[in-house]
């Protein structure tokens, strides 16, 4: 017999299903957002909303069981009408032999405690889950489960998916990154990355990319626009997307390149002068090297009003072009 036990609270219902294997899944649900175009910051690409709760994963109540020395909890989380999501962690501390699994419809990934690389906030945010979604297994050998905190926080409700992006608007005036006519900025493109942070409870997106200091010594200094920093107080929930871009000339995989995420920055400084719009970030998590990055130049050099440059962005949020101006 199905046993359903109900409990609204905050716009948050949570139950749970006893399934046909009697594994208990905790569900909670976010109602649909209502989005006033009135708190939407003009200047910047809006992408979602920061919808706050709080979690303890680890709460020893019906949900869990024990079975072979191994604790284990099932948790659903949807967020009603979402394009993507994502699960932030306020707190992911993992055993050695901890196992957590994302799963929607199939397996996502899974992280094992010896193999995550703690940040040093302590804090987690998930890869992009695509639809509005996902199921969360934690399993914990008994005698490690007092070394373990899982806390969510947050779930960033995403109006919009990096494969809308690919499918979306028109821009043919640009030149997908990797077209022969990008032939000249091979390296240069792989400094560029798609960001996204939190701004007065609403998601955003910018372009920016990875310069490398004078003293040549790799420090992962970010340079973006000083209008995407101005408003935003909280740095360690920001998320940098390298590689995000077509496998070819104008392809359309462009959304399945997206795992290279790193997780948190600060703002290091900002040109205080009208006319200028730059701003310097420091990403904080390691860049793996998987991710293959470059480290662009800066170049002080004069310019002229008539000077043609190269500009690699991701406009209205698509994968990496090159715009020639």
């Amino acid at each position: 017999m199905k046993k359903i036990i109900l409990m609204i609270m905050l716009l948050i219902t949570a139950y749970t299903v006893k399934t046909q294997s009697d594994v208990a899944t905790q569900n909670i649900v976010l109602s649909e957002p209502i989005i006033d175009s009135l708190q939407i910051d003009p200047y910047l690409h809006f992408c979602g909303v920061v919808r706050d709760m709080e979690l303890n994963c680890l709460d020893d109540n019906e949900f869990a069981e024990r079975r072979n020395e191994i604790w284990r909890k099932q948790i659903r989380i949807k967020s009603k009408g979402a394009k993507e999501i994502e699960v932030v962690f306020q707190k992911f501390i993992l055993s050695s032999n901890t196992i957590v699994s994302f799963y929607t419809d199939y397996l996502l990934y899974k992280i094992k405690g010896e193999n995550f690389s703690l940040i040093p906030d302590s804090s987690y945010i998930s890869n992009f889950i695509r639809g509005d979604y996902c199921t969360i297994v934690i399993e914990i050998p008994t005698d490690e489960f007092s070394k373990n905190q899982i806390l969510i926080s947050q779930i960033h409700h995403l109006t919009e998916s990096f494969e809308d992006a690919v499918r979306g608007d028109d821009y043919s005036c640009l030149i997908d990154v990797n077209c022969s006519e990008g032939n000249d900025w091979c390296d240069q493109k792989r400094s560029v990355a798609i960001y996204r942070f939190s701004e007065n409870g609403g998601r955003y997106q910018c372009t920016g990319a990875l310069v490398n200091s004078y003293r040549n010594n790799f420090t992962q200094y970010f340079l973006t626009a000083r209008h995407c920093t101005n408003k935003v107080n909280n740095w360690s929930t920001a998320t940098f997307c390298f590689n995000y871009q077509n496998s070819f000339c104008n392809g359309s995989d462009g959304w399945e390149y997206t795992h290279y995420k790193i997780q948190g920055a600060q703002l290091v400084e900002y040109c205080d002068y009208t006319w200028s719009d730059n701003a310097i970030l420091l990403i904080t998590q390691p860049i793996p090297i998987q991710a293959n990055v470059y480290y662009s130049g800066v170049d002080i050099t004069a310019r002229s009003m008539g000077d043609k440059v190269t500009i690699i962005h991701h406009p209205k949020g698509m994968p990496k072009k090159n715009h020639l101006r």
